[in-house]
Order: structure tokens, then C-alpha cells, then sequence
């Protein structure tokens, strides 16, 4: 089965995509700008009014960037 990259600058929906396509294991790279996973010791150490903008950055599975 063939996998696919996903390669985005922006934070739209790319993020999300990426998630859907690695949890039916067809996810081969998502590469993008500037993304987080949920469990980042980056965004731990983060204040609170940085951490609040780059929220929409922020991945809900753990994949890799």
C-alpha cells in the first residue's frame, strides 16, 4: 500500500490530516512550518500568553514532524 507526505507551511487543516492519515497507517512524513506534538516538554515550559497563540499549532496525536 502506497503512503503519502503531507507537506504544509500553515496551520489549517494539514495537522489534522496528517493525524487521520497516520492512525490508518497511511502516513509516510508530515512536514510543516512549525507544529508541536500534544505531549512537547517545549510547550510545558512555555508562559501561558506565548503558549495561547501557538495553540493552533499544536498536533492531537503524537506523530512524528
Amino acid at each position: 500500500m502506497k503512503k503519502v507526505v503531507v507537506v504544509h507551511p500553515g496551520t489549517q487543516h494539514g495537522a489534522r490530516l496528517a493525524c487521520q492519515l497516520d492512525r490508518v497507517g497511511l502516513l509516510h512524513r508530515y512536514i510543516t512550518g512549525l507544529a508541536f506534538s500534544n505531549n512537547s516538554p517545549f510547550l510545558k515550559r512555555l508562559p501561558a500568553k506565548l503558549k495561547y497563540k501557538i495553540l493552533n499549532r499544536v498536533l492531537d496525536c503524537d506523530i512524528e514532524t
